[in-house]
């Protein structure tokens, strides 16, 4: 293959990798019918919260690729949607890592909206993950676990609801769904909080 070909085959898989990555917001929209943002589900899982919808993420404290994103994600969020009843829970996926207080101070200063959970052990909340559907992959070392960014968007009821699968997201419109969903879920004539 010449230099020329193949200089021009790396530029079009470049420019094939800019769209990708550009399409991501997109991506629940375009693969999902029911009209909302993220992806449409209903499925039981453990209830973490007792507020009407929870937005719950699986992390650890010290993650340096998935967490930061997402939990910027949900901080932005937060002060998006200060009139509605939603918490902002994080499942540590390394508990016992997690205990020395550093990341419950973080989501402390999130705001009073934000919740800490710690399973007893690293087993208890690769089961708690695994009820949500989350993807917890490979054996951890002490510094590192592979995980997904995935937001769990969960009712009272123990239902989860929306899926988003990515923390690339558009959060006017992740904004809009959780304005709809709670039209839905609440009973009519309830107060804002």
């Amino acid at each position: 293959m010449s230099r020329s070909k193949y200089i021009l085959r790396c530029f079009m898989l470049l420019l094939a990798c800019a769209l990708a990555m550009a399409s991501l917001p997109l991506l629940p929209a375009l693969s999902n019918q029911s009209g909302y943002y993220g992806f449409r589900t209903d499925i039981e899982v453990p209830p973490l919260d007792t507020s009407e919808i929870s937005v719950v993420f699986f992390g650890y404290g010290h993650c340096d690729d998935v967490c930061p994103p997402q939990l910027a994600n949900l901080y932005k969020l937060s002060q998006r949607l200060t009139d509605l009843p939603i918490h902002y829970v994080f499942v540590s996926l390394m508990p016992s890592r997690d205990k020395d207080g550093s990341l419950a101070l973080t989501l402390e200063h999130f705001g009073p909206n934000f919740r800490l959970i710690l399973p007893e052990n690293e087993a208890a909340a690769r089961r708690l993950a695994h009820a949500y559907h989350a993807n917890v992959g490979g054996a951890p070392t002490p510094d590192n676990l592979d995980h997904s960014a995935f937001l769990h968007v969960v009712t009272k009821a123990g239902r989860k609801v929306l899926v988003y699968p990515t923390s690339n997201l558009d959060l006017g419109r992740v904004q809009a769904d959780m304005h709809r969903l709670i039209a839905e879920v609440r009973p009519s004539g309830l107060s804002e909080k």
